[in-house]
């Protein structure tokens, strides 16, 4: 049995967010008014602390269809002083749309690292996507 948020851990949406949010529902044949899960963020202890130690570079990118809803998985992958590549995130996502990925920088990752590892961090590399 899951724990549902509270509605102060909602998410707060932008006029924009809302309305996309309205079409994944159509897309995926919910009833209007159905809450979903947008986003499965998992990062044990030792990968956020990971994170905290080299925040400066994250590598991103996602793979898709990874499940039986065909929802894609975000990676998140920090190097270490010695070079190993880790991954320090995983998330289920909903879509590979702009918002979902504001949702994840502004949201998420501050949620999960802190507002002070997140402020230390210089560059975000990707592949050629543009909307991550």
């Amino acid at each position: 049995m899951g724990i549902l948020p509270t509605n102060s851990e909602k998410l707060e949406t932008e006029k924009q967010t809302r309305a996309e949010l309205r079409k994944l529902r159509k897309e995926m044949n919910y009833k209007n008014g159905t809450e979903i899960l947008l986003a499965l963020s998992v990062s044990t202890n030792k990968m956020a602390r990971r994170v905290q130690i080299f925040p400066e570079v994250f590598h991103l990118d996602v793979t898709a269809n990874t499940n039986k809803q065909k929802r894609d998985l975000f990676l998140m992958v920090v190097k270490d002083a010695v070079g190993s590549a880790n991954i320090d995130n995983a998330t289920i996502i909903p879509s590979e749309k702009r918002w979902v990925y504001t949702m994840i920088y502004r949201n998420l990752f501050h949620n999960l690292y802190g507002e002070v590892t997140i402020s230390r961090n210089k560059l975000y590399l990707t592949d050629d996507n543009t909307v991550e």
